[in-house]
């Protein structure tokens, strides 16, 4: 048995098929810290591509072929002598998913928070269609197997599935939904001050981009006052250690304009986008996210088109 729990390959990937095999008796998960060649960090920063073309091939295809996942830019090239060097928040984001895949091999499946995000489109209260995935039915298989597989989840039927899901995604549709949706168990709170709270720990650039576009935290319709507090409220069905969420509209209701933004790789997403991501991470402390469905909208929000900086908003939820 090896003795490691992770591998951090630093290296271009030759040899896809003899690597593929290597990492398959090893066992254990692979993940990527690449270089960026084509200037240092600064260069990095601006460039919208965040890896060149030129090497996609041997950092990025070959590698997922053998196995490899999490590839992330870690490094750059520095003028003075052309030395690599660090990217301190990318290398330590390729440490912090390292040391958290060694946790997770080491934890018992019963005690894993698993957040499953189900993406639904087109858009409506009653779909419950990720792009032509029948989501209650697979979800009630899913559930089934994670269950038989140990994780500590309940198994709702289908019908029970479609009645609370569309229950979920009413407030992105109707009005007035919010305490009703408490009031059913079906929906946590979340301070805007906590949320505002890590909002400050973002780039200005993003902040301000924020503000532009949605105004204060305080204005989005997924929010309520109570005691003189302000909270979002965030709908989920809780499953045990499973909780269940529709992913957020990248936008606010009073645009009207949810289709539109699905693949926008210009619109920034809303407050309360970022608020679901932060509660699942911080106050349902999930050990890992699931966006079921044949895709989502996270992978299509602003940022660089390969090698992402963790500032990009897909990385920031």
């Amino acid at each position: 048995k090896p003795l490691a729990q992770v591998l951090i390959n630093t290296q271009i990937m030759l040899n896809p098929e003899g690597r593929r095999q290597e990492f398959a008796a090893l066992g254990i998960p692979v993940i990527q810290a690449m270089p960026y060649r084509k200037g240092d960090a600064a260069a990095w920063t601006v460039d919208p591509q965040g890896v060149a073309l030129m090497d996609v091939p041997f950092f990025l295809a070959q590698s997922e072929y053998a196995g490899i996942t999490d590839i992330q830019v870690a490094a750059a090239t520095r003028k003075a002598d052309d030395e690599l060097v660090a990217i301190a928040p990318q290398a330590a984001a390729v440490v912090g998913k390292a040391l958290n895949l060694a946790r997770l091999q080491r934890q018992a499946n019963a005690g894993k928070n698993v957040a499953v995000f189900f993406w639904n489109y087109p858009p409506g209260e009653k779909n419950l269609s990720a792009s032509f995935m029948n989501v209650p039915q697979s979800l009630e298989r899913t559930l089934a197997a994670m269950k038989a597989a140990g994780y500590a989840t309940g198994t709702p039927s289908e019908p029970e599935l479609i009645g609370n899901l569309q229950q979920l995604l009413a407030p992105f549709y109707r009005d007035d939904r919010l305490d009703a949706l408490l009031r059913s168990g079906l929906a946590e709170l979340l301070p805007v001050a906590v949320y505002t709270a890590w909002l400050e720990t973002l780039p200005a650039a993003v902040r301000q981009a924020l503000a532009a576009k949605f105004g204060p935290p305080e204005k989005s319709s997924m929010t309520l006052r109570r005691g003189g507090e302000t909270f979002f409220v965030i709908p989920r069905l809780k499953l045990g250690k499973v909780v269940v969420l529709p992913q957020p509209p990248r936008g606010e209701k009073w645009e009207d304009q949810e289709k539109a933004l699905y693949h926008s790789t210009k619109a920034p997403p809303s407050h309360f986008y970022f608020a679901v991501y932060l509660w699942a991470r911080e106050r349902f402390k999930a050990d890992a996210f699931v966006h079921y469905g044949t895709h989502g909208t996270q992978e299509w929000l602003p940022g660089k088109e390969r090698g992402l900086s963790v500032y990009d908003y897909p990385m920031l939820a």
